[in-house]
């Protein structure tokens, strides 16, 4: 499990700056492709240090549900938390990847960078504090 955790961890480092990245190059609909992989391996690094079978699921909203935090605890709402997931989808599918196109402008992205930077840092404190 320590191996897979550190694995784990190596890999949401690297995606981290892969997003910096997208971001400087103003690829923002990637950028928060990359950053809602971030949170998904974030989640699920800590669901594996709290001894559970981390679940093949992609929705953000269900993998905070399933990790036992409340979302009070994480100051993020339901709504943005489908709204992240929805990076997921609008980045990978045809008909979605417009629409994040249209929409992901560089404010849009930098509120939206700083969301999931939150909750990326809320759960990394969990797993390297306990």
């Amino acid at each position: 499990m320590e191996q897979t955790l550190s694995n784990l961890l190596d890999s949401i480092k690297e995606n981290k700056l892969v997003a910096n990245d997208l971001f400087d190059s103003e690829h923002y609909s990637w950028c928060l492709f990359i950053w809602h992989l971030v949170i998904e391996k974030t989640i699920k690094a800590y669901v594996l240090k709290t001894g559970k079978e981390v679940p093949y699921i992609h929705d953000i909203k269900r993998l905070v549900e399933y990790s036992g935090i409340k979302l009070e605890e994480l100051n993020v709402s339901a709504m943005e938390l489908d709204e992240i997931t929805a990076f997921n989808l609008e980045a990978r599918y045809n008909d979605y990847k417009f629409e994040l196109y249209k929409k992901a402008d560089k404010e849009y992205t930098i509120k939206w960078v700083d969301k999931c930077t939150s909750v990326h840092n809320f759960y990394l404190k969990k797993i390297t504090n306990g």
